[in-house]
């Protein structure tokens, strides 16, 4: 699969996730069970893309630059946040608003980062 592929594919599964996310703020509890599911596989989609994506084009350059290397470290750690506090969002009672502007912001970060990864990545 070509990276132009793997990226679209990666763009698709990251808007999936926010729209689905977005959605399931709005309805309320309790969580719809088909949308939850939705976003879960999108967001696991999305990381596992992500992942190949990086290690390929990390492959293809020949020196990573310590922005780079701070962007990457950015995402991952705000990815496993993401799953951590989406955890704890499936709780009614860790469903408090701290959490949920926390994986909101979050989702703006690592979609940031991540984007600024790939055009640093792909310039070269």
């Amino acid at each position: 699969m070509s990276h132009a592929m793997m990226i679209s594919g990666s763009i698709i599964l990251i808007a999936l996730t926010a729209i689905t996310g977005v959605v399931l703020s709005q309805t309320g509890r309790p969580l719809n069970t088909i949308l939850f599911t939705i976003h879960k596989l999108s967001a696991v989609g999305f990381t596992v893309f992500s992942v190949i994506i990086f290690i390929n084009l990390i492959k293809t350059v020949e020196s990573v630059d310590s922005t780079t290397k701070f962007l990457l470290i950015t995402v991952a750690c705000a990815a496993a946040l993401l799953f951590v506090t989406g955890g704890l969002l499936s709780f009614d009672r860790f469903a408090k608003k701290f959490v949920v502007i926390l994986h909101a912001v979050l989702t703006i970060v690592i979609s940031g980062s991540a984007g600024t990864v790939l055009y640093l990545l792909l310039r070269r």
